[in-house]
């Protein structure tokens, strides 16, 4: 990943890694285009602090997904669930 942010000139710095999962902080750029240059080798989502600013639509039912690379937090569904419901 370094490498690739290196070669097209994209500011990026290494904030946490793992065997399983390195994450970045990057400024906002084409990252459709990430995703295809490197042919779906990588997850791309936006870290939130704050869950009150989760879904600002107005309709009833939206599609997510919760990926974990520590240990889950049990209530961590609920928690999204509440907050979506506000």
């Amino acid at each position: 990943m370094l490498s690739y942010f290196k070669s097209r000139n994209i500011e990026s710095k290494l904030k946490e890694y793992s065997k399983v999962a390195a994450i970045f902080s990057l400024p906002d750029i084409n990252f459709q285009k990430i995703i295809k240059d490197l042919g779906g080798t990588i997850k791309i989502a936006e870290m939130l602090k704050d869950f009150n600013i989760l879904y600002t639509g107005t309709k009833n039912k939206i599609n997510y997904a919760i990926s974990y690379y520590s240990k889950p937090d049990k209530n961590i569904r609920d928690i999204i669930k509440q907050a979506l419901k506000k």
